[in-house]
């Protein structure tokens, strides 16, 4: 497996895309780690090196949080890659005002609003 983005994200996705299969403890921790070492002078060339695969990345992320169960989603490793994504988005909305701002709605939205309401369908399945 490529300790880079890119290889990391396709890692992710082939992965998750197959029925029952648990995702290795280390692919998220690499994923984790890279996206908490991103010094905010080095977010936008990190962006723009690898946009492809941050927006593949995000789309991941919304379509496990819309469709996933909680007994996934409560797992320690998930909750600290969606912690620290959840970091990288704020430092995208707060903190780089030279990307444009529509690769950072292409970074920061799903890609259907079925993900959304999904999501708050499962908000209220719990309620």
């Amino acid at each position: 497996m490529e300790e880079n983005i890119e290889g990391l994200v396709d890692t992710l996705t082939s992965l998750s895309t197959t029925t029952n299969t648990k995702l290795s403890d280390n692919l998220y921790s690499m994923i984790t780690n890279l996206l908490q070492e991103l010094d905010i002078q080095f977010l936008y060339k990190f962006i723009s090196e690898n946009f492809h695969s941050l927006c593949t990345l995000e789309h991941w992320a919304w379509k496990m949080l819309s469709e996933n169960s909680n007994e996934l989603l409560n797992q320690s490793k998930h909750i600290k890659l969606f912690h620290n994504l959840g970091t990288f988005n704020k430092n995208l909305i707060f903190n780089s005002d030279e990307i444009d701002s529509d690769k950072k709605a292409s970074l920061l939205f799903p890609e259907s609003i079925d993900l959304i309401d999904g999501i708050f369908a499962k908000m209220q399945d719990i309620n």
